[in-house]
């Protein structure tokens, strides 16, 4: 816009407003305004819609994904858009291109692209972003139930070679194709245009089998980090275990999550044959409790040698010992085989050599595994998961082990896990009698649901935020050393048992909610507890006694308090107010007379802004809670430099302030509560 066409409004230029609103300005305007022009009595002003077109041209983001009236983009509209802010691109660069022969062609600064939720896309659209954002690092197509990948990442007939080579130089790092049913393993395959750079890739939710030549594809991709196949109900460990062969050296997420075909003491077979050998042949330096043969290098930062090898060895010899009597281990080790065979060939097809013990470095990167609800056709997993955490150094941080209580995991391996100190988040079911007693450091979250084994914190935990003790047993003074932890914000205890001496007998018993009082008495101040569920025990104290006692609840019992219901409407205010969405008028006439005085209407706006006010620019989890519903949608953003992806995410105060200089990728717009606490050092929690 030049100085003449400049509009001022009191002391405020119209270039001045544009570049403070900057990619945003997407948000708030329908998406016929800015292609209809003067169509729109939202841009009245032609040099308004050029500014508008060129900020777009500018932005290296656009959400689709926030505002329901962008949400309903189709290929022609989208395909439009890009054509227009193309041809705004095109119109600064004519005198540059005056004196040649043709011009070049106008590239995008696109780098993240949000089209979830986007259910009338079917995929060219997509493609025609891809000819001109060449640049691009992400794709969020979650959703997008008729997006095939033939459509979005496929050149169509007729496609000219500079559009078809502009595809193929795409850097695209990051596709996220959850939900997308239409998507199969054929067409999965079409995605080797834009596939060779991808390091993160979510297939949640698609029904699909990893035949031989979807597994091409992925054994293209030069370094996979991060791969989600949760729902995937047709997927065998054979596939699995080969993608996670070929991208050992870099895979550091891993979801199976539902996959009930899959077994996964098969893939781990391998690994746990060489830790069984490496005991045997270190006998005389196990008896005399020198755990160095076994441990090269000190793995974790707070746990000595001794300790994590005493601990080591006797998950082993117990898991060894549970598979001496079962035939089926034979039947282990050859599909383990035929896994191994399988990734050598396919990695003598990329040119790259295998290792004498490759079954020895597998997993060496993974920091976040979830295999929970897996088939493993009732297979014992004793010993997988510590010959695991073994493999890859004490990396492992993030693990979800439930619904695998029919393979009965024992004690042995649980207390392994939590003794190392790099595991932060545990969801898992113990079923085996006995007693857990607790010893992680730096454990951020656990869930223990339905867990038959006593679970006891032997002292208050450093870093514990989270726990879920629903249904599980817990011996006494186990509530006092929870409470004791000053950073917990989320607890559930609900229908949980507490062992007590009863007459002289060591009884289990239901918790009532004066044992809640009174383990809050012990403790001096605690104040900062955000959610609470003592559901199914005795209330032999009112539930106003709880509310007295944590004044800082958000809900309570799966219900939200007074101040949990106005913290979520300042949260809906502020979000609504950053996305552009309208506030929806009630129809119905009010009767004369009964409108409220005016100076009411104003102190109930300024309480609602002194609410919102109160907690702006700290983590939205202050605001939400632990709570996934519908009030508790935001912006979301996953940082891959902190492994914070796929099921978890960042809020938008946390990825400037915490995250920093990471790299933050946009996942999406959704309900859910922000992870930063949980995986990261928050410091927006003041």
């Amino acid at each position: 816009m030049s100085k003449d066409d400049r509009v001022i409004v009191g002391n405020a230029d119209l270039n001045d407003v544009i570049s403070s609103v900057g990619q945003h300005v997407f948000s708030y305007l329908p998406l016929g305004s800015i292609l209809n022009g003067f169509n729109s009595l939202a841009l009245v002003n032609t040099a308004f819609r050029h500014a508008v077109i060129e900020c777009l041209g500018q932005a290296e983001e656009l959400c689709f994904s926030r505002c329901s009236h962008l949400r309903r983009i189709d290929d022609e509209g989208l395909a439009g858009l890009v054509k227009v802010i193309a041809g705004g691109i095109s119109a600064r660069r004519a005198v540059a291109d005056r004196d040649r022969e043709r011009a070049s062609r106008p590239m995008l600064r696109l780098k993240r692209l949000d089209l979830s939720r986007c259910r009338t896309l079917r995929g060219h659209g997509v493609f025609s972003i891809l000819g001109h954002a060449i640049d691009l690092e992400s794709v969020v197509l979650s959703g997008a139930s008729r997006v095939t990948c033939g459509d979005a990442f496929l050149p169509k007939e007729g496609t000219s070679d500079e559009e078809r080579d502009a595809a193929a130089l795409a850097k695209v790092h990051y596709i996220s194709l959850e939900g997308c049913s239409r998507v199969d393993a054929a067409d999965l395959n079409k995605t080797r245009y834009v596939a060779r750079g991808v390091r993160h890739l979510d297939l949640s939710g698609v029904s699909t089998t990893l035949d031989d030549t979807c597994l091409s594809l992925l054994t293209r991709v030069s370094a996979l980090e991060s791969l989600s196949l949760a729902g995937a109900k047709r997927i065998t460990a054979l596939s699995v275990g080969v993608i996670c062969h070929i991208h050992r050296w870099t895979l550091k997420r891993l979801v199976l999550c539902g996959c009930e075909k899959v077994n996964f003491m098969e893939i781990m077979m391998g690994a746990f044959v060489s830790m069984t050998a490496i005991l045997d042949g270190n006998q005389e330096d196990i008896h005399n409790g020198n755990y160095g043969s076994i441990i090269p290098r000190p793995y974790v930062q707070d746990t000595s040698v001794e300790v994590y090898g005493e601990l080591l060895s006797k998950a082993i010899i117990f898991a060894r010992q549970e598979h001496a009597g079962d035939n089926r281990m034979a039947e282990l080790t050859l599909r383990n085989n035929a896994i191994m065979l399988k990734a050598r060939t396919a990695e003598a097809s990329r040119g790259v050599s295998s290792s004498p013990s490759s079954s020895c470095v597998l997993f060496q990167e993974l920091e976040s595994l979830d295999i929970g609800l897996i088939g493993n056709d009732s297979y014992k997993l004793h010993g997988a998961i510590p010959a695991l955490v073994w493999l890859n150094g004490g990396r492992l941080r993030d693990i979800n082990l439930c619904g695998l209580e029919r393979n009965r995991l024992p004690p042995s391996d649980i207390r392994f896990l939590l003794a190392v100190s790099n595991v932060r988040t545990l969801n898992a079911r113990c079923v085996e009698p006995g007693t857990l007693r607790l010893m992680s450091r730096h454990l951020s979250e656990i869930d223990y649901s339905h867990g038959w084994t006593g679970i006891n914190f032997l002292s208050a935990p450093i870093r514990l935020i989270s726990a879920r003790l629903d249904y599980a047993a817990l011996p006494e003074d186990t509530l006092t050393n929870l409470l004791r932890c000053t950073t917990l914000l989320n607890l559930s205890v609900r229908g949980s048992r507490m062992r007590k001496l009863i007459r002289g007998n060591m009884l289990w018993r239901a918790i009532n909610s004066s044992e809640l009082l009174s383990a809050l008495g012990q403790i001096s101040s605690h104040g900062k507890l955000l959610q609470l569920d003592c559901r199914d025990i005795k209330m032999d104290s009112p539930l106003s006694a709880l509310r007295t006692a944590f004044p800082s609840l958000l809900r309570l019992n799966g219900r939200s308090t007074k101040l949990g219901t106005k913290l979520l409407k300042a949260h809906h205010v502020d979000v609504s107010w950053r996305v552009g969405d309208r506030k929806k008028e009630n129809g119905k006439r009010k009767r004369p007379g009964t409108a409220p005085p005016i100076s009411s209407v104003d102190d109930r706006a300024q309480r609602a802004e002194g609410d919102a006010a109160a907690t702006r620019g700290k983590c939205s989890l202050l605001r939400t809670g632990f709570c996934q519903s519908k009030e508790t949608e935001q912006e979301m953003f996953a940082c891959m430099t902190c492994g914070i992806t796929f099921g978890r995410f960042v809020c938008l105060t946390c990825s400037s302030r915490c995250h920093e200089g990471h790299d933050v990728q946009i996942a999406g717009f959704g309900p859910g509560y922000c992870d930063c606490c949980l995986l990261s050092s928050c410091k927006c929690m003041g």
